[in-house]
C-alpha cells in the first residue's frame, strides 16, 4: 500500500501536458494558401480503368485529384508486367488548385495477351 500511495503521489505532481488554449481558427489559418501542401493525399489518383484502345493496345485512364490550395504537378505512372517482361510509360500532369484532370496512357502490350495474365501497376510520383 506504501508503494502505491508513493506512485499516486508522483503522478499527481506531474505537470499537466499540452496547451491551456487550443489555438484559435486565424492562427490556424496562417498557412500561406498560395504554398501547395505536401500530403500525398492532396495530389492523389482518383478514378481508373483500363481498356482495350482502337489498335489493340492497353490504355489506362484515370482522374488526378488534387486538393491542395496551389497548382501540382507529377508524373503518372503505368506499369504492366507480362510474360516475365516489364513494360512501362509515364505521362507528365499538372493540376490546377482544387481541381482534377483526366489523363490517357496506352502501353504497347497488345491487350488480349495482357487480360490473359498480365498485372497492372499504376502510381502518381509528385514533382
Amino acid at each position: 500500500m506504501a508503494s502505491a500511495g508513493v506512485l499516486a503521489g508522483c503522478v499527481d505532481a506531474a505537470a499537466p501536458s499540452g496547451p491551456r488554449n487550443p489555438p484559435s481558427e486565424a492562427d490556424a489559418g496562417e498557412r500561406d494558401p498560395t504554398e501547395p501542401d505536401a500530403g500525398p493525399a492532396d495530389f492523389r489518383i482518383g478514378e481508373w480503368d483500363y481498356h482495350e484502345a482502337e489498335d489493340g493496345r492497353v490504355i489506362v485512364v484515370a482522374t488526378v485529384h488534387n486538393d491542395a490550395p496551389g497548382e501540382r504537378a507529377g508524373t503518372f505512372v503505368v506499369e504492366i508486367d507480362l510474360d516475365g517482361e516489364s513494360y512501362e510509360e509515364r505521362v507528365e500532369v499538372t493540376v490546377p488548385a482544387e481541381d482534377e484532370t483526366d489523363v490517357e496512357v496506352g502501353v504497347d502490350v497488345p491487350f488480349d495477351r495482357f487480360d490473359a495474365g498480365g498485372t497492372l501497376r499504376i502510381d502518381l510520383v509528385p514533382a
